[in-house]
């Protein structure tokens, strides 16, 4: 029988990402409290209304998102679906499904994880994340890499452990 659990991934040696700190092409559903904060700390954002009407298309904020070179930051789930935005020609795509009350600090409380990953890993990658648990998936990959931070600071993954 095969079971999944939750398991304590060993720190990886990341490098130090405050050198290559990623850049945000925020999605018009991020409210504008998140883009102050953001902005705040020094971390480049700019906002899709910027570049587009508000009633853009999701092909073209995400094209003109990747235009810029950077993470598509979003409320909208369907660029979760690789049917509708396929894992290709993005430079990464980042999707927060919580309620206006908790995404800036849902937000701030992955912001390390996603640090995690270099600028060509997020390249044509998708993560969603809620205040539960953190998903993560690439091209290359066939299934998704489920991720969550415990209650004691670590990250764990989502793994198949069979019998």
């Amino acid at each position: 029988m095969t079971e999944y659990r939750w398991v304590e991934r060993p720190d990886d040696g990341a490098p130090d990402f405050k050198v290559q700190r990623p850049r945000f092409y925020v999605d018009q559903g991020i409210p504008e409290s998140l883009i102050r904060s953001i902005d705040a700390r020094g971390l480049k954002v700019r906002k899709s209304t910027e570049d587009l009407p508000a009633h853009a298309s999701d092909d073209q904020v995400l094209r003109v998102a990747s235009g810029h070179d950077m993470i598509l930051l979003t409320k909208d789930m369907d660029f979760w679906d690789d049917r509708k935005h396929p894992n290709t020609d993005t430079s990464g795509i980042v999707i927060i499904n919580t309620d206006e009350r908790r995404i800036e600090a849902t937000f701030w409380y992955y912001y390390d994880f996603i640090c995690r990953f270099t600028k060509a890993e997020w390249a044509e990658a998708k993560g969603l994340f809620n205040q539960e648990e953190w998903r993560f998936k690439r091209g290359e990959w066939f299934e998704e890499k489920r991720f969550k931070i415990g209650e004691d600071g670590k990250l764990y993954e989502w793994v198949r452990v069979d019998d």
